[in-house]
């Protein structure tokens, strides 16, 4: 990203480029996270706690660049969604879309859509009050 300069070329062309960071307090991640962080510092960083990956999660550990932005989490699957999702052929969005009500995948998945949501305002947000001359960054 840095040889690139993909973020200046990105935000060239309205695009705002965002580091999703799969946290695992268990192995080196945190520092790891740390130096990407210092390294790329004009990227806006959230950190996502998927339950698959590691139960346990310290958000003092892994801070997004914005506090409105907060982690993102993803619960573990249950067995009866793991095999849906399985399915040879299976799509999220043909599913999703189909009649039938909600289902525990629809729980499942959620929280995950409102929460990329939620970062999108946030970004349009920040986006207006910079346009507007207000003190709030862009990232």
């Amino acid at each position: 990203m840095d040889k690139i300069d993909f973020v200046t070329e990105a935000r060239q062309r309205l695009i705002e480029p965002i580091v999703l960071f799969v946290a695992d307090p268990e192995t080196e991640t945190a520092r790891t996270y740390a130096e990407l962080r210092h390294r790329l510092k004009p990227s806006m960083f959230v950190p996502v706690h998927n339950e698959a990956v590691s139960v346990t999660f310290a958000a003092g550990d892994f801070p997004a660049s914005r506090a409105e932005c907060g982690a993102i989490r993803v619960a573990q699957l249950s067995p009866l969604v793991r095999r849906v999702i399985d399915r040879p052929n299976f799509s999220f969005g043909t599913y999703i879309t189909e009649p039938g009500g909600e289902t525990q995948l629809h729980q499942w998945i959620c929280p995950i859509l409102t929460k990329f949501r939620e970062l999108e305002l946030q970004l349009l947000v920040g986006r207006l009050a910079l346009l507007l001359g207000g003190t709030k960054s862009a990232v």
